[in-house]
């Protein structure tokens, strides 16, 4: 074998890498398991951020998901805001929570009105290229 014959397996080596590593990355994102507590972990609050850091258990989960697929069907991405509609959703996953859950709930989002009163809305992520 030939200098010429071990580069070439060692870049093809470091080609097939570069393009498994973003692959294998995206993966990892777009599968997030929940957080060793039984927390839904960053990101895990089913479209609803109050719900951030609260220990569910796997029924409450459970129901809170129905709840939100039946928003989404009737809310896809891109209809217009529906502030009540919003509203009944959170609500009806209230009635699902402790007493405990909805404090921490409504503790959440009143840090989250804090953060936005101070800082202005979020701004949305830019579209990956």
């Amino acid at each position: 074998m030939n200098i010429h014959d071990r580069t070439s397996g060692v870049v093809t080596g470091a080609l097939a890498l570069a393009f498994l590593f973003p692959v294998a990355s995206f993966a990892q994102q777009a599968t997030p398991a929940a957080s060793p507590s039984g927390q839904w972990g960053h990101g895990h609050h089913n479209g609803l951020p109050g719900l951030r850091g609260i220990d569910l258990s796997d029924q409450q989960k459970a129901q809170i998901k129905t709840m939100t697929d039946q928003y989404r069907a009737a809310h896809p991405d891109g209809s217009p805001p529906d502030p009540a509609a919003h509203k009944a959703l959170e609500d009806q996953v209230m009635t699902v929570l402790t007493p405990d859950q909805q404090a921490q709930y409504k503790a959440n989002v009143a840090k989250m009105r804090q953060y936005r009163d101070q800082n202005g809305p979020p701004q949305p992520s830019p579209s990956p290229a």
